[in-house]
């Protein structure tokens, strides 16, 4: 399960791995574009920040700092699913479903 946790005072948020606490690692986006990768929170580290973008309820795009790159599930057929960072191209395997829980 992931957490979106909004960072306050601001427009962004941090995709959270919910390992038994809202303080778990946190999506990276690299450098490289394609690759993100799980780390701890880095205060003002911008690579780690998430601006969520609403497609129509409950339908969201998770971007990266600059949206220059969304959370994508690639498609391609020997990768085994992965979930990359890639510039939007409004297919079906870049938008999330957004569940609230309380």
């Amino acid at each position: 399960m992931w957490i979106l946790r909004e960072i306050a005072g601001t427009k962004v948020h941090l995709l959270v791995s919910y390992c038994g606490t809202a303080d778990g690692p946190v999506v990276t986006f690299t450098n490289e574009r394609q690759y993100m990768t799980m780390q701890p929170y880095e205060p003002g580290n911008i690579q780690q920040y998430i601006i969520v973008t609403p497609q129509g309820e409950p339908w969201i795009v998770l971007n990266n700092h600059n949206e220059s790159n969304v959370m994508d599930r690639s498609m391609c057929p020997n990768d085994q699913g992965y979930v990359i960072g890639f510039p939007w191209n409004r297919g079906p395997n870049q938008i999330w479903k957004k569940h609230h829980y309380s």
